[in-house]
Formats: structure tokens, sequence, C-alpha cells
């Protein structure tokens, strides 16, 4: 997804796009497939700081009719677990959800009621689920990392990053932790641990999006720079 309006799917093997998508506002930096494989949602702003969203069918590349609101998209997407959203994120196994209540803080509420209450001195920017729902790593513009394990989801482990972040995921297989940031560098972290394993300088700008393959063996990378690279992630640092 890009500012200007818009969402490009694009084929990795062929290096490719397959299809374009023009939006009628500024684009979010979010961009899925369903669980399902059948839709792609798309967020943008549109009268303001209005949130709607976009659907289309993998199929046919055909928009799904109307806009969609948050409460649409969850239906769209079956169910809760792994629903990436401007202010919510939907633990994988759907027990959990944090939400973003300001800049430096998001709550993490369950059925019952709210758990924890995590807080950055800087804003937060990244925030990712480990892939077992036990773990929640934070990251902020200044820099720092914030591990938050079950049940009580506190703060108990922190790494000074160097450089703010902007944007963090887990390894499939929940083993390692990539980071994006400000000096245009990837590092990639034991999960366990968190020894830096690796640093990748990725990009000429600030990196604002990581995303993995399901099979763990390919990671995409956005800059401001206006481009995404590819990395063969099934090698062991």
């Amino acid at each position: 997804a890009f500012e200007s309006g818009g969402t490009i799917i694009w084929d990795v093997e062929r290096e490719q796009p397959v299809a374009r998508f023009a939006s009628d506002g500024r684009a979010l930096p979010i961009t899925n497939f369903t669980p399902d494989g059948r839709h792609v949602v798309s967020g943008h702003v549109r009268s303001g700081h209005r949130q709607v969203f976009d659907a289309w069918e993998t199929a046919t590349w055909q928009r799904v009719e109307g806009k969609l609101d948050a409460t649409g998209v969850e239906r769209l997407w079956g169910r809760r677990g792994g629903l990436r959203l401007p202010t919510t994120r939907f633990s994988p196994d759907g027990k959990y959800a944090l939400h973003r209540e300001s800049g430096t803080e998001w709550s993490l509420r369950d059925s019952d009621g709210d758990v924890a209450l995590i807080t950055h001195s800087g804003a937060v920017r990244g925030v990712a689920w480990s892939p077992d729902s036990r773990r929640i790593v934070t990251a902020s513009e200044d820099g720092v990392l914030q591990i938050h394990n079950a049940p009580s989801f506190r703060a108990n482990r922190v790494i000074e990053h160097g450089s703010g972040v902007w944007t963090v995921c887990y390894s499939p297989d929940g083993t390692r932790l990539f980071t994006g940031a400000d000096d245009g560098v990837i590092r990639v972290f034991d999960a366990e641990r968190l020894d830096l394993l690796l640093e990748i300088r990725a990009h000429d700008s600030y990196i604002h999006d990581l995303a993995i393959s399901p099979d763990g063996s390919r990671l995409a990378s956005g800059s401001g720079d206006g481009t995404v690279h590819i990395w063969d992630a099934s090698q062991e640092p």
C-alpha cells in the first residue's frame, strides 16, 4: 500500500504485479490476506480521519461491494486471530485484544476485562504477538523494545535498540524477532535469549513495515525510500 492511495499485489516468484487497486483516500499501512486466502483487505483514510476498508476477491481481483468498517472487516475475516487494524491487535488464538489508548499506551483485554496496561515513554510504533500468543513485543520511537510475557504481560525484558523502531514481527515458528528502524537497518534477534543475531543494512530511509511469509522463507521490508525488498529468511543467521 502507498500513501497516495492504492495497493499493488505482487507475484514474488516472477517479481511482477498481478493486481493494482485504487482507493479514494490516503492508504493506511494495513493490507492483508484473510486467513482463508479468499480476500485481500486494505485500509485508507477518507473525509479527514475516518478509517474505512476495501476488500477484493483473490480469485477474480474484483472489489467487494461497499465500504467496510472495522466490524465489517472482522466479519469478512471469519475469526479475530491475526487481524491487524490501526488501533487493535488481536492475539493469534483470538483470546486477547490489544487496544491503542494513546500514542504511548496500549491496553490488553480478554473476555473478563482488563489484563494489563502497556506504556512507553516514546510513541509506540510497532506491536507484535508471538505465534503462540504468549508474548507481546512493543517498539517505540525512542528505540526501546519491551517484551511482555503471559500471564501478567508485564514488561519483564527490555532491549535498547539504538534507533527508533517502526515495525516488529516474529518468524512463524516464534524463534526469531525482526525489527525495522529509522536507520534503514533490519535487525534479527533470538526471540528467547534476545541476542542480536544479524543486522541488514536494507534501505536508504526508515523501514515502516516488515512482513514474513507463512513458511518463514521470505521477509519483505517496506521503506520511506519508496522501495520494497524481499529477503531470503530461510537461512540461519
